[in-house]
């Protein structure tokens, strides 16, 4: 569940997910994820400021449903994934201007988002390793965009990480994973135009395994 609010619009969704592993070889498996749930965007009139104060403009909002798909191939060496987010593209029953309010409008829909990742696992030795990978993010009509990471890893242990985001950010981060318990951090400064609007973007990462009977197969802990 989440909400989010930027001045007078917000955005709530509830969602359940659920992924399934195969396994393919002893060192290669397989997980299929589906999520679905749904989306509510809404406008409070009473946020709105006008040029006339004695303007005054209605609240509206429209749900939707939405899910979502991935696929992932792993192993202790690479990984590979695609995904597809907004996956039903439905059409918001929403619309804000003069006459419009509850007619919808021509284009106004969740538009796909699609995303393609790998990574590869470079031993430097037997306690470091280099894994650098990529994620690919496109959804029409913005321009394709395409983060290169790398990270240097310390056993399973500790990791630093540096992440380029072509021609809009830079990012460092930094992480530790100790038995079942996963932290990280990353510091997200803006190189495009609008890095003179803000002051970059902080993110923590806070995870927790649950312990399971041991496995002969590849573990998925490393990535």
């Amino acid at each position: 569940m989440y909400r989010d609010e930027t001045g007078p619009t917000s955005r709530t969704g509830a969602y359940v997910s659920y992924a399934y592993n195969l396994v393919l070889r002893p060192d290669l498996r397989a997980a299929l994820g589906v999520s679905v749930g749904m989306q509510q965007f809404a406008v409070d009139g009473q946020k709105l400021r006008f040029f006339d104060p004695t303007t005054q403009a209605a609240s509206a909002a429209s749900q939707v449903l939405d899910g979502s798909v991935g696929l992932w191939v792993y192993s202790s060496r690479f990984y590979v994934g695609l995904s597809s987010a907004q996956l039903l593209a439905n059409k918001l029953d929403f619309s804000y201007g003069p006459n419009q309010l509850g007619e919808g409008a021509p284009g106004n829909s969740l538009k796909r988002h699609y995303f393609a990742t790998a990574g590869v696992r470079v031993p430097l030795s037997r306690e470091w390793s280099l894994v650098p990978s990529v994620l690919v993010k496109a959804v029409n009509p913005a321009p394709l965009s395409v983060d290169i990471n790398a990270k240097l890893k310390y056993q399973d242990l500790l990791w630093v990480g540096v992440s380029w985001r072509a021609f809009d950010s830079a990012v460092a981060m930094v992480g530790l994973s100790y038995e079942q318990l996963t932290l990280g951090y990353s510091y997200d400064a803006g190189l495009s135009e609008l890095a003179g609007y803000h002051g970059g973007s902080h993110e923590v990462l806070l995870g927790l395994r649950l312990k399971k009977k041991a496995q002969t197969v590849c573990t998925n802990r490393f990535w």
